[in-house]
This record gives structure tokens, sequence and C-alpha cells, in this order.
């Protein structure tokens, strides 16, 4: 094999990275592009992070970042895809309604789903992170349509992560695996630190909000309960790590292994409802995950799998190493 059909290797920037993989699949560059923008929207973000409450210059203009994040997150988005043609519609947690940025004869092939920013941890300067979802619309009209828009997370092209913590760390697969990438602030570029991640096949930790417990389905209950338990063989027992973000907590299982789970409360069936939004955090995730080896279940059914209703439709996450996930599965099937 050539020197020029090797993959860059650890410490190559992320645009680096996006060429040579643009090089061996023979692509157009349009997937680079929206990578390269959603990139932008990141660095843009740790930015405003790391100066919230002092103030920020962009165009010029002193603009106070006392604002929320939140929506300082959901323009950068937008500016950042207001630039590239490729991308026809934003679809972002933040807002009501889709935003149309170009149509489809000025290029616009593409529907990115974002959750801006994981605002939950905030107040208490704790790690906050941005999820994307890319997907290629099926519709040939002018503007995109909801077919274009409510696709299974098997079509999404590609997804990942922004975490913003003591570093900025960007992971992201187009399904060919997943690959973690840390920004250098010297030189402004997310450098490649971790290539082809896999996830191990059991953890020893969960996360989950357990003071919410009480309003679990008995099945949820039984199955934290099972992890609190000692293993009489290895005489050890899951230990419960929640940091309250989706994207710290699957971030650290993504690289140690064990489960993350988000069930939904017992007002609602076990497989519905919740608090994650299907399409900007439930299929994203699911789909690094299953890239690295995972799995992805709302208990009943893979997360992949489900048919996307609305917008901004809520679906229960269980998510993480394969032996944690499929254990859950059981318990909710009563196998266990």
């Amino acid at each position: 094999m050539s020197d020029s059909n090797i993959l860059p290797k650890i410490g190559v920037t992320l645009s680096q990275h996006l060429t040579f993989k643009q090089k061996l699949a023979r692509a157009s560059g349009e997937f680079s592009t929206i990578m390269t923008q959603i990139a932008l929207a990141g660095k843009l973000i740790a930015r405003g992070l790391s100066r919230s409450g002092l103030f920020d210059r962009s165009g010029g203009e002193l603009v106070p970042l006392q604002k929320k994040l939140d929506v300082y997150a959901n323009e950068s988005f937008l500016n950042a895809f207001t630039r590239s043609p490729w991308v026809a519609t934003i679809v972002s947690e933040s807002m009501t309604d889709p935003v149309h940025l170009h149509s489809r004869l000025q290029g616009g092939k593409y529907v990115v789903c974002v959750d801006p920013l994981d605002a939950s941890n905030l107040d208490n300067n704790g790690v906050v992170g941005s999820i994307f979802s890319v997907l290629r619309r099926v519709e040939t009209t002018d503007q995109a349509t909801e077919k274009d828009l409510l696709q299974k997370g098997t079509e999404q092209v590609a997804a990942g992560y922004i975490m913003y913590g003591p570093s900025t760390v960007l992971v992201y697969t187009s399904g060919d695996g997943v690959n973690a990438f840390t920004l250098d602030d010297g030189i402004g570029e997310f450098l490649l630190m971790r290539e082809n991640i896999h996830i191990p096949d059991r953890g020893i930790t969960y996360a989950c909000n357990e003071s919410l417990f009480h309003d679990w389905h008995e099945p949820t209950r039984r199955f934290v309960e099972h992890l609190r338990k000692k293993d009489l063989k290895s005489d050890k027992h899951y230990s419960a790590r929640y940091a309250g973000s989706l994207i710290a907590d699957f971030h650290r299982i993504l690289l140690y292994g064990g489960v993350y789970l988000y069930p939904s409360p017992s007002s609602s069936p076990i497989n519905q409802g919740g608090k994650r939004r299907l399409l900007y955090e439930c299929n994203p995730m699911a789909m690094v995950c299953e890239q690295a080896g995972g799995k992805a279940s709302n208990g009943k059914e893979r997360i992949l799998k489900i048919q996307p209703t609305s917008l901004h439709q809520r679906c229960p996450l269980i998510i993480g190493s394969p032996y944690e996930v499929l254990l859950y599965d059981d318990f909710v099937s009563g196998k266990k």
C-alpha cells in the first residue's frame, strides 16, 4: 500500500484527516466542508464559554456574553452554516421550527440536526457540550421537507459531539469508526488524539439520575438495583458516575465502558417519552456508540431503527457497552 493510501495518524489536524479520507473515498468534498463548519462552530462556542461573563468581539462590535450561552451556541451553528451552501436546513433543539438556509438548486443536499449546548452544567462551571447529526436529503424539492427531516438514525451520514471541559474535544463518525480530536488553542486546530475508538464490551460504572428512581418503571428499578449489588464471583460491584451532562457521562463510558440510562418515567410507556430528544441527542449518540462497538436502546428496540414522528420527539436512552445494554433489555422483556 502506498503512503498516499494511509490515513493520517495521531497529531494531524482535523482538516488533514478529512482531506485524506476524502481522497481515499474519491468524494466531492461536501462532507469535509460540513465537518469543517461544525468544527468552526465548536471553536466559537469554546471561546464564548471561556470568556463567559466577559466580552466577545464579533463583527467589530463588543457583545456581552451575559446573554444566555445556549442562544450564543445556537447562533454559532447558524452563522457557521450560513456560509456553507451544502446544508439546506438546520434543525435545532433550541428552535421550534427548522431554519432553511439554502435550496436544493443552490447545492443544499444535507440537513444538520444540532443540540447546540447542553447547558445543564453551566451554572457550576461543569462540562457541557454540543451534539450534531448530518442527514442527506431524500427529496428533490427546492426546500427541505418533513421527509428529509424525519429520517431514521440509520440514515445519518455522520454524527458526533463536541465536549467543552478542561480541553475541547470533538468526537465524530462518518460510518467507518470513531475518532477523537482535541482543540489546540495555540494553533486553533483540532488535532487527532484517538482513532478507531472501541468501547469495552463490559464496564464497571453506570450513569443515571438516581433521584428519579421511584418514578421509573419496575424493570428499570430492578436493573439499577442489580448493578448496585456486589458480584459474588469477582467481589466487585458497579460504581455510580453521574455528571449530569449526557456528553460528559457518555464520553467516559465510550472510553472505559459501562452504561448511561435516562429511562422513561412510569407515567409513560417504557419505550416512549423521557427527556432526551431523538433527533438531536439519541440518534447521533447512538451512531457514535454503535460505530465504536456499543449499543443503544430505548428498552425495546434499537434507537437507530426508530421512525421519528416529530422534530422534538423524546425518547428513553440506554447506551453504552453491549453487555449492560442487552442486560437492560432483558430486564424489560422479563428474561431477568
